[in-house]
């Protein structure tokens, strides 16, 4: 009887060991990193939202181009902030269509320069109009941009005051 009992516990343990062994799987497990820096909030403010151009007098041999150059008196500037030493994006019109005050099928066409420095002179470069993160805030997280541009004034244009306006906006 004890024989018995024996071999049936020793069933019993194989039984265990060999069915444990049928259930049993791999098992493997990774982990990653989560990281977020979180920016400043980007700003663009005018310090001097007008581009004026001079006085042109139309002459008799089909027009020409007026300038106002980037970072002059003439131009507009503006001042963007946010976070220290990042990269932004600058985005604006590629051309402004000048309307006539009085003569609303009368109008130009402005296309703008656009120049970008890190103090508040004008003295750092071009802007590419939608180059991704081509410029960079300096380290308290500012720049300046800088508008000028160019008018082609025909002499068939009609005399008078012609306005339009530019948009320009920044993005991380």
């Amino acid at each position: 009887m004890k024989t018995l009992q024996n071999t049936i516990v020793v069933v019993a343990i194989a039984t265990l060991l060999f069915s444990s062994n049928l259930f049993a799987q791999d098992f493997a497990s990774s982990s990653a990193l989560v990281n977020i820096k979180i920016l400043k909030a980007l700003s663009i403010g005018a310090v001097d939202n007008s581009i004026d151009f001079p006085d042109y007098a139309a002459a008799g041999d089909g027009g020409g181009t007026t300038f106002v150059k980037p970072g002059t008196a003439s131009a507009a500037n503006f001042i963007v902030e946010g976070q220290e030493n990042q990269a932004i994006t600058v985005s604006y019109d590629a051309t402004v269509t000048l309307t006539h005050a009085t003569i609303a099928a009368s109008t130009l066409s402005f296309t703008p320069d656009v120049d970008y420095s890190t103090d508040n002179v004008n003295n750092s470069g071009d802007v590419v109009n939608n180059a991704l993160h081509a410029v960079n805030l300096n380290g308290s997280g500012e720049v300046n941009l800088w508008v000028g541009g160019s008018i082609k004034v025909l002499n068939s244009s009609d005399a008078g005051s012609y306005q339009g306006t530019f948009n320009i906006s920044v993005a991380y």
